[in-house]
């Protein structure tokens, strides 16, 4: 019997065409510049730009992968940024901030009729601005905070209906809080919270993602001087949400986990 179901699976498969072997490699070379300018001691005033590249490797890994997706070349990216950065009270306090602009402007879009199913004539733009705060509140109390405002849109598409609407995952707002406060005897405990807003899953901004927050926390114990245990636990109340999405699926994000960790110094 089983002879018989292989020379039935053989001929289920015979003439099928053999999964095209494609393969390419891309050599770019990138750059970044930037000028930074102390007016005082504690303040810091930069300017910078920079280019790089995304390579669609993942189009290799598809299913249905076909000459003219292996053969597609990188994207391209310029982006340009200025900001500033405090330290005050005496390095107790470090606030930043940053106003940045990043063009794409071999983006990929669907292909015109007759030609390739997509091509590199898309342009994008992403505009933003990043805020920061890094510092102890007291000697027992820390923080870390961050916020990210974004503005994305695509300039240019070969699908009209596309033109002026948001990048596909890219949402307007993002930041997180966490908190560390060392008690007594070798004892840290902290907390925090991560936000992501809105996004929409398409170029045509016909489906969209809610926002979501997840809740972090840790607590850790010196049992010596050079000896700490630590636990993580991270997204507290098993928050269900969406982390990644594309080609026809999305990736959900991680449920409820644990790290414990026994740390040693030398």
């Amino acid at each position: 019997s089983g002879g018989l179901r292989w020379e039935r699976y053989k001929s289920r498969f015979k003439g099928a065409p053999p999964a095209p072997n494609l393969r390419r490699t891309d050599d770019h070379v990138t750059w970044r510049a930037g000028l930074t300018y102390k007016p005082v001691p504690s303040l810091s005033l930069y300017a910078g730009a920079g280019t790089s590249v995304n390579p669609s490797i993942e189009n290799m890994t598809q299913t249905n992968v076909s000459p003219d997706l292996a053969a597609l070349e990188p994207e391209r990216s310029r982006t340009y940024e200025v900001g500033a950065k405090w330290d005050g009270f005496g390095g107790r306090l470090l606030l930043t901030a940053a106003l940045f602009r990043t063009n794409k402007h071999n983006a990929r879009t669907d292909g015109l009729a007759g030609v390739p199913e997509v091509g590199l004539a898309g342009k994008q733009r992403v505009d933003g601005f990043e805020l920061g705060a890094t510092g102890r509140l007291s000697e027992q109390w820390s923080i870390i905070a961050s916020y990210t405002y974004l503005d994305s849109e695509i300039l240019k598409s070969n699908d009209p209906a596309e033109v002026g609407n948001r990048i596909r995952n890219v949402p307007d707002h993002s930041g997180s809080l966490w908190m560390l406060y060392e008690l007594p005897q070798g004892i840290e405990v902290g907390g925090g919270v991560r936000y992501v807003g809105e996004r929409f899953t398409n170029e045509t901004n016909a489906r969209r993602i809610g926002d979501y927050w997840v809740a972090d926390a840790t607590v850790g114990y010196d049992i010596s001087q050079k000896t700490t245990l630590r636990l993580n636990v991270f997204n507290i109340f098993d928050e269900r949400y969406i982390d990644q999405v594309g080609g026809g699926h999305f990736v959900p994000g991680a449920g409820r986990s644990a790290i414990a960790t026994l740390a040693f110094g030398m």
